[in-house]
């Protein structure tokens, strides 16, 4: 596929983070200028420390977000100034999606304020991209100043999970899109990292709904929806992943019935194993439909609960993990394999396996 990214796989940590030896000079001196950013343990170094997973109020995440701004502005001139500007961007990205998400649910009425919010996400969507990309990284000039609050909510706490803060996964899976879109749509929580990353990718304008299979609270209420297209063109809603398939069709249903544009879906990571015991091994549970999705990702979801344990590894210092985003593209690239060998007559796997081959072999 060519030279696409600038970091290999290898040196991505399977839950997103920079993951390089301390022998790697440039690496080690983005650490020693910023320590607190990172982790050590056992001669690796990881560029999501404490910090990124510390529980946090609206108002200590603000001030947070103030600090690293003006951490980023004061970055030397030195050989690794691009590693450090990253894993700056980095850490507020995280804390503008989450609270992005917890401003849409929170407010009645929310545009105004929200709207300082997307334009932060997109420089920090944007730098990151350039960043994987090999490419210059963006100046900074005012676009973290119009961050808010209300002070009834600044003691309040936005949630703390994001599972689709593997920039790499969501950046590549753009490359697999197949259709033009005029317009980005993401599903908070997890799903506006991917929809930001997606937004910036492909230069369209991002919005955002806050819907849920999971979440009760959306349950009679109306759904809070960040809009930002005219009612004329292709939406593409994304969502971080998909295994039911209930909470992309939900959004799918409510924005046609608001809305004149076409609507595609899709997800950064499909759950393939799920999809695999129930077409296979006839479990009884729902999944998703191929022919639902407008657009396949080869990624396989990467469950909750093996990204817990490899956080508290990582935070708590208990071992060096070693599970790296090379590890899972293997692993997903043999889990389409196998799928599409069961069902030949799917030809979209044959296509996303023979796609997601070429890009394995060519990392960089």
């Amino acid at each position: 596929m060519g030279k696409i990214f600038s970091i290999k796989m290898e040196n991505i940590s399977l839950l997103g983070a920079l993951y390089y030896p301390v022998d790697n000079s440039l690496f080690y001196k983005a650490y020693r200028y910023s320590p607190e950013l990172f982790h050590y343990n056992n001669g690796m170094l990881n560029s999501r420390g404490q910090s990124y997973y510390e529980k946090l109020n609206c108002n200590q995440m603000i001030h947070q977000i103030k600090v690293l701004k003006n951490k980023y502005l004061m970055v030397p001139y030195m050989a690794a100034e691009k590693i450090i500007k990253y894993v700056i961007v980095d850490h507020v990205f995280s804390k503008l999606v989450r609270l992005a998400d917890f401003i849409i649910g929170a407010y009645d009425s929310f545009e105004s304020i929200l709207f300082n919010y997307i334009r932060a996400i997109n420089w920090c969507a944007y730098t990151i991209i350039c960043f994987f990309q090999g490419k210059p990284l963006p100046k900074y000039t005012d676009e973290l100043e119009g961050i808010s609050i209300d002070p009834s909510l600044e003691l309040k706490f936005p949630r703390e999970q994001i599972e689709a803060d593997n920039h790499f996964i969501s950046l590549s899976s753009v490359s697999y899109l197949k259709k033009q879109y005029d317009y980005i749509v993401g599903i908070a929580l997890g799903g506006i990292s991917c929809a930001a990353i997606a937004s910036c990718y492909l230069n369209k304008p991002l919005s955002i709904i806050k819907i849920s299979y999971y979440d009760e609270r959306n349950i009679g209420k109306s759904i809070p929806l960040y809009k930002n297209w005219l009612d004329k063109g292709n939406i593409l809603l994304i969502d971080d992943n998909c295994g039911s398939g209930v909470t992309l069709n939900k959004a799918k249903q409510y924005l046609n019935a608001i809305t004149d544009c076409s609507i595609s879906t899709y997800a950064t990571e499909l759950h393939w194993e799920k999809f695999f015991r129930c077409k296979v091994y006839k479990h009884q549970d729902q999944i998703f439909e191929l022919n639902f999705m407008t657009e396949l990702t080869p990624w396989c979801f990467r469950h909750f609960e093996l990204l817990n344990i490899l956080k508290d590894k990582e935070k708590n210092a208990l071992e060096v993990c070693g599970v790296t985003t090379e590890d899972w593209a293997n692993y997903s690239l043999k889990m389409i394999s196998i799928l599409y060998k069961i069902f030949p007559a799917e030809k979209r796997l044959l296509a996303l396996f023979n796609r997601f081959s070429l890009f394995i072999e060519d990392p960089t």
